[in-house]
């Protein structure tokens, strides 16, 4: 996991943060000081860090780019100036610390410029000569650190086309462009939109021979399933841009809630448990249930966490002998809270299972953890329908939890099915958790 860390130049003293259950108290908010602490932390947690710097003194985005107050009257040449070394004192803290971003934006969300008015689209040659002082202050400092520029509205390719036309043909340099994706912004659901993004980061990495990512998605922390669905579409449109150019997705603000101060920001991935706690909801396993060791999970609802108990589990079909009700997830998961079951009190036939299309030839692997009683006429993990005759391996009989794999699927035809099938004696029984199928 990663963490994107936002940073003004002298945020005004009115943010707050809460310390305790009955105490607000005032805090550093997203200066360079509460910047660098956070940083330490994520770095003594290993996590990969992005900086991302707003050159303001409040938040930043399409409606608003306005100059920090100690900034409000300096000429052009000074605006640049101050953009380097704001840029550089920053960078050169976390150096001094031995911290060095993996990414830092130069801007946030910047389709109308920066520094308004000076950095305006509508002057082209300042605005770039501002975001090129900020770049090379980043590559002074930390020449491995990976220049990132922002964008809102990520669906919206002509306005990109035109951005960074005007952008690289006025000597704009960059390493990466990022996007924004909210579909509740565009008042949309995510399935209608999603393709317009994939397009987009396409074309993005195609056209400038740049590496894209998504560096702010969000959902509605009211509805963490239609949110959970967003952020693993977004992870899934990232991983299929051409040439592996696709490098990222960051969830723009997870610990955030609508009830907490500074931001009562409601795209956050929590919801309240308590006065003053919060826990993060279903939304974030999306980034864990897109993603295995071996390579990009395509499993929609891995681990089947996402409708808690139920008899139709998001992402997987049923098929039966009329005993639907004998495929259910229940509580008991091997990682987390909820697993699959196969189970009746009279002989049924059962199958759950997904079909995925439109996947690159190549070399999978099935996993998924198991356990079982045993007795049935047939119990197994299967593929099939991938252009090779069927795999499977039997659930064996077990009361503990055991991985079961099914290595050197050869896909040739774009598709595959894969799946849990049972022909079960009365009262036999499966529980499968953690499934895995990827591209090796």
């Amino acid at each position: 996991m990663d963490v994107r860390l936002r940073v003004f130049v002298n945020p005004p003293s009115d943010y707050y943060w809460l310390k305790d259950g009955t105490t607000w108290t005032m805090l550093g908010y997203s200066d360079k000081a509460g910047v660098l602490a956070a940083a330490k932390r994520a770095n003594d947690m290993g996590m990969r860090i992005m900086v991302d710097f707003h050159y303001s003194d409040v938040f930043a985005d399409p409606g608003h780019q306005i100059k920090p107050e100690a900034w409000e009257n300096y000429s052009n040449t000074q605006l640049q100036d101050a953009i380097y070394n704001h840029t550089y004192e920053v960078m050169s803290e976390l150096k001094k610390n031995n911290i060095y971003p993996e990414w830092v934006q130069v801007g946030n969300e910047i389709n109308s410029g920066i520094l308004l008015p000076n950095g305006s689209t509508d002057n082209f040659n300042m605005l770039t000569a501002f975001l090129n002082k900020g770049y090379d202050a980043v590559k002074t400092v930390s020449p491995s650190s990976k220049v990132v520029t922002h964008l809102a509205n990520g669906t919206n390719n002509s306005q990109f086309q035109w951005w960074f036309d005007n952008f690289f043909n006025h000597g704009g340099k960059t390493d990466v462009i990022g996007v924004s994706f909210y579909p509740y912004w565009d008042g949309k659901p995510y399935w209608e939109l999603t393709n317009h993004l994939s397009y987009n980061l396409n074309d993005m990495a195609s056209r400038y021979n740049k590496e894209v990512m998504v560096v702010e998605v969000g959902g509605e922390e009211s509805n963490p399933f239609d949110s959970y669905w967003t952020i693993h579409d977004t992870i899934n449109v990232v991983n299929s841009v051409q040439n592996g150019k696709g490098i990222g997705v960051f969830y723009w603000e997870p610990q955030a809630h609508s009830s907490v101060l500074p931001d009562r920001y409601q795209l956050g991935a929590t919801r309240a448990i308590a006065k003053n706690v919060l826990q993060y909801s279903v939304a974030i396993d999306a980034f864990k249930d897109a993603a295995s060791a071996g390579g990009k999970n395509l499993v929609t609802n891995p681990s089947f966490e996402i409708d808690g108990m139920t008899q139709e589990p998001s992402g997987w079909t049923t098929w039966s002998n009329g005993n639907d009700d004998a495929n259910y997830t229940e509580a008991g998961g091997y990682s987390g809270n909820y697993r699959l079951s196969h189970w009746k009190s009279n002989a049924y036939q059962v199958s759950t299972y997904q079909v995925k299309t439109d996947i690159p030839n190549g070399t999978y692997t099935m996993k998924a953890w198991v356990r079982g009683s045993g007795g049935f006429k047939t119990s197994q993990m299967y593929v099939k329908n991938y252009g090779g005759i069927e795999k499977n391996v039997a659930i064996p009989k077990t009361d503990t939890w055991t991985q079961i794999v099914i290595p050197d699927i050869q896909i040739t035809n774009r598709q595959v099915e894969f799946g849990f099938w049972t022909d079960a004696n009365a009262g036999n029984w499966i529980n499968v958790d953690d499934v895995e199928f990827f591209i090796n």
